[in-house]
């Protein structure tokens, strides 16, 4: 390797260390700790951010980068959760409920298109733009609703899957990271690690009672069609619309709570002291005779005032004014974007081929879907309808109010609102007439029922509902049962509260993606080759570029490193075969025995294709060493445990300088990004080390007592994000 290492920064940590991986783009190290804590480090040690655990005494599994560096997943134990977590501001932008009863081994994000120049497996150029670029964009809600355009670059980027590999022998996969797409059975033991993606195989290490095996995964669906990309992408922008939805109806039921909540302030009161059906019958006393009774004159005059009337009827016509808004640009919005993604996925269905292989093969599950969102339209619309009347009779009642005010209080009435049409009578009578209807409400109290949108709001039937009675639209399809029950008809539930309708479009839509994947596994052939006869402590394992593997392992004792290079054989059937190397990590040599005898291996980890990194530990002087094997050094002898190599011989004698002022225990390298980092034995000491520095470009360490220096690495080998 060209150069040699120099320390960067070194730091004591207030608790253990359980993971750490480095950013496969940028210089960035995240770190898990013992606490649950996620935090993620410049090369310069400044903390980019921390993230606490999403649940109390919740602990880390372990870690994964996206392969563009963007996004970082941690899976965590308690709460069976994995996070996706944007790197620039410690959002979590998905949130997966594992649904798994194994215990995580390892974790591995995989690209399966170029994420350079959107190439697909097959060489193909992909459309990598949402599906629904022809729509416009969703109009933009409330900052505390989320900000859904950074949601949205995520949710469209190249196809990559996680992979969750288990102590059962079995790995789940998830597309994008957030949909579970199939768990694919490839032994009976502990899954080591994965590796592969773009342009090469995926290949799985396990341990069973028997030792290390390796597989080959191979599945022509994902090389040979877009098919599955295709439902991804469909999947990731109908999930990021149900999202926006979610939202956009949390936004409705808060101003709706407003109206309730002026509601109680002014007539809750007044509704407690009178018998039931008193309040009603005051109003409507008050109408009829033009006299109020002795409680209602009270209430008007002390409770309400002629400026509360006015600031309850201005608040409450801005409540409704939002919720009109919200309704008509927002939830129509969104509502019709839901019926063209749907519509795009009934064209897959009928278009089968790889569709139909990966188990798009029933209509009537996206019919279904796609009437769901229609009747949630046309639910949208019916409130539209609701608050038209509701702020109709809103302005009828407070303005008869406004007058009756200024009467009792022998104020002038101006012309222009003192006169009250036969319409507005009935209006106001309408309005008061369901005054005494209790309200759930928010919180389980009651108040006075004074508006027709709150029971939409609802996970309930609809108390008052809307009839067809008078149009000739609905007295058309009543004539007409063939032209009623085509398909291309909405079918509204007119008893369903919009609530009801939501629910209904999520069960639907989770019955679509239920079924998208189940032929997916079927199509993965698995190769497999048995490694080493005995369990090893530790190992990993690199795809080379050639569509091989590298594995490393160590023996139980930590003397004995064993390297397989794995090639396959494309013959029918596919088969794997490999050679092996064996080094013995403390041979002694005539001239170097005095000082490297009795080394012990601690931890390995591939470097690179060229590089195997080794963390050595000296019993004798107890000083620690990381040592850069090249692996094109090694002569592979075949298959036959038999003629040791020294470790002292494959580097020629020449020795890395040993750690001063740290006892390591494990290390974390990156050859993409030249860095490496050291985890001392206690868990709570890291040293931070670039890999690759020129001679010309070296402090001399022997000048400082402790092996420091205070060299920063220059940040030109990638950007990080600020500092949060």
């Amino acid at each position: 390797m060209a150069g040699s290492m120099r320390q960067l920064e070194e730091r004591q940590l207030p608790a253990e260390v359980i993971k750490m991986q480095w950013s496969p783009k940028m210089d960035l190290l995240a770190i898990a700790n013992i606490k649950g804590e996620v935090t993620l480090h410049r090369l310069t040690w400044q903390k980019v951010w921390l993230l606490n655990p999403q649940e109390e005494s919740d602990t880390v599994v372990n870690l994964a980068w996206r392969p563009d560096g963007k996004l970082l997943a941690i899976c965590y134990e308690t709460s069976k959760l994995v996070c996706l977590v944007d790197i620039e501001n410690k959002n979590i932008i998905h949130k997966t409920k594992l649904m798994l009863h194994n215990a995580i081994t390892c974790m591995m994000w995989l690209p399966l298109t170029n994420t350079e120049n959107n190439i697909s497996l097959n060489g193909n150029k992909t459309n990598m733009q949402p599906t629904g670029e022809y729509l416009p964009p969703l109009p933009s809600l409330n900052r505390s609703f989320g900000q859904e355009p950074e949601r949205k670059e995520f949710l469209s980027q190249t196809l990559d899957v996680l992979f969750l590999g288990l102590d059962d022998g079995n790995v789940a996969m998830y597309v994008f990271g957030m949909f579970y797409c199939g768990t694919i059975s490839v032994g009976h033991g502990e899954i080591l690690e994965i590796s592969g993606g773009f342009g090469k195989s995926m290949w799985i290490t396990w341990k069973d009672k028997n030792g290390i095996k390796a597989c080959r995964l191979w599945c022509p669906l994902l090389e040979q069609s877009t098919a599955f990309l295709k439902v991804a992408q469909a999947q990731a922008n109908i999930e990021y619309l149900m999202d926006y939805l979610s939202r956009t109806l949390m936004a409705i039921s808060e101003a709706w709570e407003t109206i309730l909540l002026e509601m109680d302030e002014k007539l809750a009161r007044y509704a407690e002291t009178n018998p039931p059906g008193g309040v009603a019958a005051d109003f409507l006393e008050l109408l009829m005779i033009g006299i109020p009774t002795q409680n209602l004159e009270n209430f008007l005059l002390r409770d309400l005032t002629e400026k509360g009337l006015k600031k309850l009827g201005h608040s409450i016509e801005m409540c409704y004014s939002n919720i009109q808004k919200l309704v008509l640009k927002n939830l129509t919005s969104v509502g019709m974007a839901l019926v063209y993604q749907l519509a795009e996925m009934r064209g897959m269905i009928r278009l089968g081929g790889p569709y139909e292989l990966l188990g798009l093969t029933d209509e009537t599950i996206i019919t279904n879907a796609l009437h769901a969102s229609e009747a949630f339209l046309a639910k949208s619309s019916e409130i539209q309808q609701v608050i038209d009347h509701s702020m109709r009779d809103y302005k009828a009642f407070f303005r008869w109010l406004y007058v009756v005010i200024l009467r009792l209080t022998d104020e002038r009435i101006p012309s222009e609102v003192s006169r009250v049409s036969q319409q507005e009578l009935t209006f106001i009578a309408e309005f008061l007439r369901g005054f005494d209807k209790t309200e759930p409400g928010v919180g389980g109290r009651k108040g006075v029922n004074l508006e027709k949108l709150g029971q939409y709001l609802r996970r309930e039937n609809l108390q008052t509902c809307l009839t067809p009675e008078g149009s000739e639209w609905a007295t058309m399809l009543d004539e007409n049962h063939c032209l009623r029950d085509h398909p291309l008809i909405v079918k509204q539930d007119l008893n369903y509260s919009l609530l009801q309708s939501h629910a209904k479009l999520i069960t639907a839509i989770h019955n679509v993606f239920r079924e998208a994947y189940q032929g997916l596994v079927e199509h993965f052939t698995i190769s497999n080759i048995a490694l080493v006869p005995s369990i090893g402590f530790t190992s990993s394992q690199i795809t080379t570029n050639d569509d091989g593997l590298l594995v490393a392992t160590c023996d139980l004792d930590h003397k004995i490193l064993r390297l397989f290079k794995i090639e396959c054989l494309y013959t029918e059937p596919v088969s794997l075969n490999f050679k092996l190397a064996i080094i013995n990590t403390d041979h002694k040599s005539e001239s170097y025995s005095k000082n490297y005898t009795d080394c012990s291996l601690i931890d390995l980890q591939f470097y690179s294709n060229e590089y195997l990194s080794l963390l050595l530990l000296s019993k004798q002087t107890h000083a620690s060493y990381l040592v850069q094997l090249p692996i094109n050094h090694i002569r592979i002898f075949g298959n036959q445990d038999k003629n040791l190599i020294s470790l002292t011989d494959l580097l020629n004698n020449s020795w890395p300088r040993p750690f001063q002022g740290i006892s390591a225990k494990k290390i974390a390298v990156s050859g993409a990004r030249k860095v490496a980092a050291v985890l001392s034995e206690s868990n709570r000491k890291i040293r931070l080390l670039e890999t690759e520095v020129e001679p010309e470009d070296e402090e001399d360490e022997e000048e400082e007592e402790d092996g420091t220096n205070d060299n920063i690495l220059d940040t030109s080998h990638g950007t990080v994000p600020n500092s949060q």
